[in-house]
């Protein structure tokens, strides 16, 4: 993606609606995306269960760990984050806009951008063996300890999935299906 677009994107936090870019993100420190669907609680808890290990070593290393939730805003955001969301920002996507700008369409999607408003890497699933390099890389750029990859805690490795529309839009689409 080019720069200028990235840095452009602008990202809203889901405790009170502030709105930054991704530019204003990155002045001083890497950021770490996670996009996760408030729409699939399983791959959402399994993708937040992996960040939490990330967050536990990485956490106060010169990093943002954030946190972006298509399909939700405000407290309902707060809410899917869980445990997360008192260590790390949580924005909200509540009509995937964002994560449509950002080149992402299904979830978990794991983003590194660097201060120059440049994308890293990008992650998509839980495949540890794709992970480790990708950390290791952010370990060592932050002079940081790696955290071991896939931790013991880590739930077996899985795919990204394209994000779900919302229970009621699904039920509506299947009524209209004939389903």
């Amino acid at each position: 993606m080019e720069v200028s677009t990235l840095a452009s994107i602008e990202l809203v936090l889901a405790s009170d609606g502030t709105a930054e870019s991704i530019d204003d993100l990155t002045t001083l420190f890497d950021l770490v995306l996670l996009v996760v669907d408030a729409n699939n609680a399983t791959t959402t808890s399994r993708a937040l269960q992996v960040y939490a290990n990330l967050d536990r070593v990485m956490g106060d290393a010169d990093v943002n760990l954030d946190l972006v939730v298509v399909g939700a805003s405000g407290s309902d955001a707060v809410q899917v984050a869980g445990e997360f969301s008192a260590r790390g920002r949580v924005f909200e996507d509540p009509d995937g806009s964002v994560a449509d700008r950002l080149g992402v369409h299904s979830a978990p999607t794991l983003l590194w951008i660097t201060p120059a408003s440049e994308e890293r890497a990008r992650l998509e699933g839980w495949q540890p063996d794709q992970w480790r390099p990708v950390i290791a890389d952010l370990a060592a750029k932050l002079a940081w300890t790696r955290p071991l990859i896939p931790a013991p805690t880590d739930p077996a490795p899985f795919r990204a999935v394209p994000f779900l529309p919302p229970p009621d839009e699904e039920a509506e689409t299947n009524k209209d299906d004939g389903s």
